[in-house]
């Protein structure tokens, strides 16, 4: 049995080479046309190639892995931003903006934690319906 060829573009280039060049620049780059330029192509290429269903799920897998790695070095440090806040909002040096501003921020963190947890909860018993049905 023999593999099936990877596509390739009209320079012989493998095409799911050029969708990971092409998910770098856009991921590094601020607009289309310098991501275009970056893999040597023009914007309208790049548009099309952006298009289509193998683009789509190599930048979202890849989107995907930078916000997890974003958010692992932020988890990481939640417990000195919380002890930050809780500082602001207690210092009665501090000014009053600087105070109400940590105590905005304490309070929209908490209500948002607390809705993600809802969601997940609410999630998980969804999913153990759909699998008890089946």
């Amino acid at each position: 049995m023999n593999p099936t060829p990877a596509k390739t573009d009209k320079t012989g280039r493998s095409a799911s080479r050029l969708i990971e060049k092409a998910v770098v620049a856009l991921l590094t780059k601020s607009t289309i046309k310098a991501a275009a330029r970056e893999i040597g192509k023009s914007p309208r290429t790049l548009q099309r190639l952006m298009a289509t269903p193998e683009f789509e799920a190599a930048y979202s897998a890849a989107k995907t892995g930078l916000i997890r790695a974003a958010t692992n070095i932020l988890s990481s440090n939640a417990g000195s931003a919380a002890a930050v806040l809780r500082k602001i909002f207690s210092d009665r040096k501090a000014t009053d903006a600087a105070r109400v501003s940590a105590a905005v921020s304490t309070v929209r963190l908490c209500l948002e934690g607390f809705e993600m947890e809802v969601l997940e909860q609410r999630i998980t018993a969804l999913e153990r319906r759909e699998h008890e049905t089946f």
